[in-house]
């Protein structure tokens, strides 16, 4: 017997709008029926996941009386962790990177400059001929010259899933607006984050390294849509 059509059902006024959960659940049901074909089985998860997020982005508005807006990002198996060590605290950062490096390469790893170089240097030393080679760290700029506004930038953007930050708290930096924004910003888009050893400790050793994860990041849609009065 053939699979009936999904029908959206008739979208309600403005007073009378669905709850968010109420709208992605319909959203993924669209996409399970659009593009299931008749007679198989239903897609695994990860596939789902990322059928589900795609039919929100593009048909979110063919079906509901408001843009969905996109407020969970999924990380994938493989993660993106940023590195960074003040002076102080480069060395701490690099003997828990020696303690941790048969985990740390099987992820993507950004580090800012001078604390890069020094990963990159102990990690190599750790591995044998090619593999030794083919290692490396993707290098920001040094903090102090816009490396943590680099982060903070890629952070915003979704290009980094995982932060070990360990900040000196005894000494003043020349940079300390860009530190704390740093720290606001993986604050505000939820991502796993430790400013020292102990916290980095738990976090690597947690399963979820391995395995894909979904944040629920706030949405900000009315802080974006906010009424500015007389503003263009």
């Amino acid at each position: 017997m053939p699979n009936k059509p999904c029908m959206a059902p008739p979208c309600r006024g403005a007073s009378q709008r669905r709850t968010r959960q109420e709208r992605l659940l319909m959203a993924a049901s669209a996409a399970f029926f659009h593009f299931r074909a008749p007679d198989t089985k239903p897609p695994d998860t990860k596939r789902y996941i990322r059928l589900f997020r795609y039919i929100c982005g593009r048909y979110g508005e063919r079906f509901f009386s408001v843009p969905i807006p996109e407020t969970e990002a999924l990380m994938n198996s493989m993660k993106r962790i940023g590195l960074v060590a003040h002076d102080n605290r480069k060395q701490d950062l690099i003997e828990w990177v020696e303690w941790n490096y048969r985990i740390l390469i099987g992820h993507e790893l950004i580090c800012t400059g001078t604390t890069g170089k020094l990963i990159e240097t102990a990690i190599r030393q750790k591995l044998d001929g090619e593999k030794a080679e083919q290692f490396s760290v993707r290098k920001l700029k040094s903090g102090p010259l816009g490396g943590d506004q680099q982060l903070g930038s890629m952070i915003s953007e979704g290009e980094i899933d995982f932060l070990i930050f360990l900040w000196d708290p005894m000494q003043p930096q020349p940079h300390d607006v860009d530190v704390k924004a740093l720290l606001r910003i993986a604050v505000l888009y939820n991502i796993p984050t430790a400013c020292n050893r102990s916290t980095a400790d738990f976090m690597i050793s947690s399963s979820l390294i391995n395995e894909s994860y979904q944040p629920v990041i706030k949405d900000y849609a009315e802080y974006i849509n906010r009424n500015l009065g007389g503003a263009d």
